[in-house]
């Protein structure tokens, strides 16, 4: 199993992840910020429910964890998310994942009691590749469109 992140960050990222869990306002407070800075995002999920989204996210943000530790079932939950974004489904573009990793950071810094540079540092570090990834499924599956 090939880790994508050491296990000393793993650690600080699942533990902040922990923390920020137990808030019971940590993702009410993402999707806040998240739906604030993104026009897209926030016309998205206007109609949704909201309680069902954050427990998807709750458990996506587990199998980010997953996927950082090199788990089989975290990399197969990415390349499903990514068919969910996908052109042809919700048609994330890439872009918004900035505004997504943006918010998600400004969530854990109000909800992580014990934020710092490193707890910042942790997630990035095991959020961003798992974007890039779902960003590399995208484009695979537009090259595969037929002309």
């Amino acid at each position: 199993m090939l880790q994508w992140s050491d296990p000393a960050t793993i650690s600080i990222f699942q533990a902040s992840l922990d923390r920020c869990i137990i808030d019971s306002s940590f993702l009410t407070r993402f999707y806040a910020h998240f739906r604030a800075t993104n026009a897209d995002a926030a016309a998205r999920f206007a109609h949704v429910d909201m309680t069902r989204q954050e427990r998807v996210l709750r458990a996506s943000l587990y199998m980010i964890l997953r996927a950082a530790q090199g788990g089989d079932d975290g990399l197969q939950h990415l390349a499903e998310i990514a068919d969910s974004h996908s052109q042809k489904r919700h048609d994330i573009r890439p872009a918004e994942y900035e505004h997504w990793i943006a918010s998600l950071m400004r969530a854990v810094s109000e909800c992580d009691p014990v934020f710092n540079a490193d707890v910042e540092r942790a997630w990035r570090s095991c959020i961003q590749p798992c974007i890039d990834r779902m960003i590399a499924r995208r484009t695979e599956l537009e090259a595969q469109k037929p002309r």
